[in-house]
């Protein structure tokens, strides 16, 4: 898609990164033992997420603060499983 250069490294500004980059969190949250016991968090950049202070700007990172509302979320898991016809509870 043009988004790296040749040798594979990101063009741009620095909210792309390599694929190694993109996979760490992943890995990281799959291994850490800070995840242990929370769930349901946002993660970024091998850690949980902070609230963004500027949930418009990409490029400043962070979890929005609608991305956590409790209620949305109880809701959109109803929705699912009412038009999935599958419950994970």
């Amino acid at each position: 898609m043009g988004w790296t250069n040749e040798d594979g490294t990101p063009k741009g500004p620095a909210m792309y990164k390599s694929p190694e980059q993109g996979a760490a969190t992943s890995v990281w949250a799959a291994t850490s033992p800070q995840l242990a016991g929370p769930g349901g968090v946002y993660l970024e950049d091998c850690d949980i997420a902070e609230m963004a202070t500027d949930p418009f700007d990409m490029a400043t990172g962070g979890v929005a603060e609608h991305a956590t509302d409790e209620k949305d979320a109880a809701r959109l898991w109803a929705l699912s499983a009412q038009l999935t016809d599958v419950s994970a509870f």
